[in-house]
């Protein structure tokens, strides 16, 4: 058997038009060329793939398998070609993974289908600060980095590409005997708790401004470089915080996330699109399928 690619890409075209004319037009070759291809093909399966008439063209059943095989096939070919290259040239780096807490159980899943595919690439992961992502981006310390992606996040990284995972809601982090923060309830509250600039120079600036929009204004705040931390304050009675509701599962069941409306912080994906490491396209691939197979706002 001797299928190409050529011919896969003419049978995908007459099986999305169904007419052998305006299928030979997009693929800018004569009609018999396209017809010999489809019959060597044909030829080469065993099979017919098409059920032709002077006035229609439909796909048969095998056909119609072809077609909604194809996208693996591809896919497959894809992978195929990058593991020829990576053997060719005997690569076997390595690639450092950045990531914020928010991502602790999605790093070990891609981890796992990289290694399986690319075995000879060496990956790091490091769990660090948004500060220290960035900045470890921007040393080119960290190949990729999963994080906020939210303009006020990556500013100082305008040239840098994002890759959308999640967007969780905004939510007031309460004590379980604390009201929620409204305008008027602020006189005997008790503080804001939120990291630090040290470890995130971009969050309590955000924080504050959805704050305003509400027409909250903490009395006081706390700052601190811990989710831990910001925990320890929080179950002991002092103060509440503003996070994303995935950071629930830090906190005890007795801690209250209350979504604010109409707030929310996007997390995935960043990195140098003019990186000269070749695991980082080879990874990002690896992610892209990863995301396709789980797709979704939760897919961690």
């Amino acid at each position: 058997m001797n299928i190409n690619t050529q011919q896969l890409r003419y049978f995908m075209e007459l099986a999305k038009t169904l007419n052998f004319t305006r299928a030979a037009a997009n693929l800018y070759v004569a009609q018999p060329t396209l017809s010999q291809q489809i019959a060597d093909l044909e030829a080469q399966l065993g099979v017919s793939l098409f059920v032709r008439s002077s006035r229609s063209v439909t796909l048969t059943p095998a056909g119609a398998i072809l077609y909604n095989a194809y996208p693996d096939i591809v896919a497959q070919l894809k992978q195929v070609q990058q593991h020829m290259l990576v053997t060719a040239a005997g690569f076997s780096g390595s690639l450092t993974i950045g990531f914020l807490d928010a991502f602790m159980d999605f790093i070990p899943l891609i981890m796992r289908d990289f290694k399986n595919a690319f075995p000879d690439i060496a990956l790091k992961p490091v769990s660090a600060s948004l500060n220290e992502l960035m900045n470890g981006l921007k040393n080119k310390t960290i190949d990729v980095a999963f994080t906020l992606i939210q303009d006020f996040a990556t500013k100082d990284l305008p040239s840098f590409k994002t890759r959308l995972i999640m967007r969780e809601a905004m939510c007031f982090v309460l004590p379980p005997e604390h009201p929620v923060p409204t305008e008027h309830a602020f006189a005997e509250s008790i503080p804001l708790i939120t990291f630090d600039e040290t470890t995130d120079a971009f969050y309590y600036p955000h924080v504050s401004t959805c704050l305003k929009k509400l027409g909250i204004q903490a009395p006081k705040t706390i700052f601190t470089n811990s989710i831990g931390n910001i925990r320890a304050y929080l179950e002991s009675g002092i103060g509440f915080s503003v996070l994303s509701e995935r950071s629930a599962p830090f906190f005890s069941a007795s801690t209250r996330f209350i979504p604010i409306p109409n707030e929310h912080l996007e997390f995935g994906a960043l990195w140098n699109p003019d990186s000269s490491n070749p695991a980082l396209p080879l990874f990002l691939d690896t992610l892209d399928q990863f995301l396709e197979l789980h797709s979704g706002p939760d897919t961690p």
